[in-house]
């Protein structure tokens, strides 16, 4: 149970800010331990959707691991926020998909 609003706010902040990180730092880490990817202009299309359904399963499972604990600590906005932002990026990533196809 949180002890007030002001660490509800807090909880749902750091959580929305988890998910929505997440993707962008898996991204910058290919970026980073693989040099020789091209610009996101330069990307065909098929290499684009392997790295993005890469970042998309890296991020869920870092997102899966914050969840769990998230869920063992009680931590209600948090997860709530977690779970709001993850199925957002979920919703983007399958109509995209849908419309590639």
């Amino acid at each position: 149970m949180s002890p007030g609003p002001r660490r509800d706010k807090l909880e749902a902040l750091m959580g929305a800010v988890i998910a929505g990180g997440t993707p962008w730092f898996v991204w910058a880490y290919l970026h980073v331990t693989f040099p020789e990817i091209p610009m996101v202009e330069g990307i065909g299309p098929d290499l684009w959707t392997y790295l993005l359904n890469r970042v998309l399963l890296f991020s869920f499972l870092i997102d899966l691991v914050f969840l769990i604990i998230g869920m063992r600590l009680g931590r209600k906005k948090f997860v709530q926020a977690l779970v709001a932002v993850s199925g957002l990026y979920l919703v983007i990533a399958l109509y995209y998909r849908w419309e590639w196809l």
